[in-house]
């Protein structure tokens, strides 16, 4: 039970530092106002046409929350497996996301990688420091 805590732990911290860096995101680049975010063709377009740091800026939200979430996996279970687990169900979370909104090509292909690594990361941080950790 404590394992399945873990990870429900872990993809809740994710979720919310992901969702606060994109409300800074937000506040440093908002919308165009009357963007119809429904419709996918405006916001491919409006994508398209977005500088590089709110696209940056995205990845490090995503980067930092997979790495926060594995750390609270790997803080609460001792075990590198819950915090990859995390970035598991992120990179399938991300997976769904990117069917429902267009991204660039570049930016779809990072953030396929990037949360399972850094939720190793985050849980490693952890584990490493206790002789007794299980994989």
């Amino acid at each position: 039970m404590k394992n399945f805590l873990s990870v429900i732990a872990g993809v809740i911290v994710s979720f919310v530092v992901i969702t606060l860096m994109q409300l800074l995101s937000a506040k440093l680049y908002p919308l165009p106002e009357g963007l119809d975010i429904k419709n996918i063709e405006a916001m491919k377009a409006y994508i398209e046409n977005l500088p590089m740091q709110p696209l940056l800026l995205l990845l490090l939200g995503y980067a930092l929350g997979s790495y926060c979430g594995g750390l609270t996996a790997g803080l609460i279970s001792r075990k590198l497996r819950q915090a990859v687990t995390v970035g598991v169900i992120l990179t399938i979370a991300n997976s769904i996301n990117l069917f429902d909104i267009p991204h660039p090509l570049w930016l779809t292909v990072v953030t396929i990688i990037v949360f399972i690594p850094f939720a190793f990361a985050g849980g490693r941080t952890v584990v490493s420091k206790h002789p007794k950790h299980e994989i």
